[in-house]
């Protein structure tokens, strides 16, 4: 990864800016079929769901408040999301999610070309590797939900970007803002995704022992450490908000209901990768496989061949680490019993691993370019392999791609299609008056989202609040009542009083429908 030549970037270079527009339009064109198709597409996944609603209470709820962004969730996203979550029609329809992460990952498009050209020098090949990496309908479809993976990804090459290009030239110092912009999208990253910390710490710790070898005057050293610490803000700030509103800096680790550990530890999934390498690396390969397709992931096995070969090594070692660390966090987080995968849930996770395959098959095809008699026909077998990659995604579930059938499986799961048709009652019936949902938090987002109603209109009764279990409170303060049959854990406590007492619920409130999961009461008069 040496430095490239100027002429290989073009001061009228138009590509990335062509890039941006055909990903973009490509996301515009495919959310307006989707959205004709299913009206809920966009709120698939449940924690997309969740993090809109929780978004919007930030500033539309009874208690408003920062208090909202949580233990667990990291908070940036959220707070990308937070004014268009406030727009009812992107709130209602999930679009919130799509005008953040869609343009997102056309710019993630631009920023990975010439990341791919810095490597290739080649502009065909680096496009054409960009392109596959952001028209993955795995990777679409992702980035029109309100998931975090768009965002962290969009971060995460833009400080790849940047700290590249200062490795490239270190003793430049007018390269030295690239390493401080590469700091400072490092830690944007740790506050997106966890993996981002081990990504972190793995680039701050390369570049701070090239500093820390090259020749110069100990104070530019430390000025230059000092720009690199930056990227660490993330890090420490999360841990602050977790040891000021929780009492405890590590809470996000361990918080009960919301933790991802706590969640592995409930459900029998865990056992089947609880300290078992091969059955991580299986369910992880199998998934990578669905996601990328057998040929680019072949190209990319030959680009890493060729990257190894590359001078200097230091350079090269550094690249490799930081495009591979956070897919080795997903499997390492698997190993340990923390994070969940099976076929296909949690699919998105091997989304972190789009960067790596892409560059990887930008070397590859380069390579071959280089040593091909025509050019055009190396830039033809991508472009079909490309396609032909597309059917094999499409084909391999019959028109759903892994991440649309993991996303599609948890609507249509258990409790959701139900609560849905409790919000689209809601959204009917509603006139006035304060709804509490006794389902417990994720429930009740599913019901909150298509009702149309403000937030703020909605209470979810929760385990630790016990005034909820009060025949009078609830005759005071709402005019509807939801109780779950079957509620999440973090609001059985709630659910259960109304389920055993409902003679004494049904003194104030009258049933007035009832599905498999819920039943929906209204206040008298």
């Amino acid at each position: 990864m040496t430095a490239v030549p100027p002429a290989l970037f073009p001061a009228r270079d138009r590509t990335p800016v062509l890039l941006f527009g055909i990903v973009l339009a490509a996301g515009v064109v495919l959310a307006g079929i989707a959205l004709a198709v299913h009206p809920y597409f966009f709120q698939f996944y449940g924690d997309a769901n969740s993090r809109l609603v929780q978004t919007r209470m930030i500033i539309d709820s009874t208690n408003p408040g920062l208090h909202w962004i949580g233990s667990v969730w990291l908070p940036l996203p959220q707070l990308l999301f937070l004014p268009f979550s406030l727009v009812g029609a992107l709130f209602s329809t999930g679009l919130a999610g799509f005008v953040v992460c869609m343009p997102l990952l056309a710019w993630s498009a631009a920023l990975l070309y010439k990341l791919a050209l810095r490597i290739t020098g080649d502009r065909a090949v680096s496009a054409l590797a960009a392109l596959f990496f952001a028209l993955n309908p795995n990777t679409l479809y992702v980035s029109m939900t309100a998931m975090t993976e768009t965002v962290a990804l969009f971060f995460f090459i833009a400080a790849l970007w940047h700290w590249t290009a200062w490795i490239s030239a270190p003793m430049d110092e007018a390269a030295n803002p690239r390493l401080l912009l590469g700091s400072l999208a490092a830690a944007a990253a740790t506050l997106c995704r966890y993996e981002a910390w081990l990504f972190t710490a793995v680039g701050a710790a390369g570049i701070a022992l090239i500093i820390l070898f090259s020749r110069r005057a100990l104070s530019r050293k430390a000025a230059l450490l000092g720009m690199l610490l930056s990227s660490f803000l993330g890090i420490a700030l999360w841990l602050l908000w977790n040891r000021t509103q929780f009492g405890d800096a590590f809470y996000f680790n361990h918080a009960e209901y919301y933790s991802a550990a706590w969640q592995a530890r409930h459900r029998p999934v865990r056992d089947s990768y609880y300290l078992q390498a091969w059955n991580s690396i299986g369910i992880y390969a199998t998934t990578t496989l669905a996601i990328y397709g057998p040929v680019f992931l072949l190209a990319a096995a030959a680009g890493t061949a060729v990257l190894l070969r590359r001078r200097p090594r230091g350079e090269t070692l550094f690249l490799l680490a930081t495009l591979l660390v956070m897919p080795f966090f997903t499997l390492l987080s698997l190993y340990l019993g923390i994070a969940e995968m099976t076929q296909w849930w949690n699919s998105r996770y091997v989304l972190l691993l789009a960067p790596f395959v892409a560059l990887a098959t930008a070397l590859a095809f380069a390579r071959w370019k280089s040593v091909a008699r025509s050019p055009r026909f190396v830039h033809g077998v991508m472009a079909t392999a490309f396609i032909l990659t597309t059917a094999f995604q499409i084909g391999l579930q019959k028109g759903q791609v892994v991440t649309i059938a993991d996303a599609a499986g948890g609507f249509y799961y258990m409790q959701t299609p139900y609560a849905t048709e409790v919000g689209e009652l809601l959204r009917r019936e509603y006139r006035e008056g304060m709804v509490l949902c006794a389902t417990g938090s994720g429930q009740s987002h599913r019901i909150i989202q298509p009702s149309g109603i403000a937030t703020k209109r909605f209470v979810t009764g929760l385990n630790h609040d016990r005034r909820l279990l009060d025949p009078a409170v609830l005759r005071a303060d709402f005019s509807w009542v939801i109780v779950g049959l079957e509620a999440s854990p973090d609001g059985a406590v709630i659910a259960t009083r109304w389920i055993a007492d409902r003679a004494i619920l049904e003194r104030d409130f009258d049933p007035v429908f009832r599905n498999a999961y819920y039943i929906v009461y209204r206040r008298r008069g």
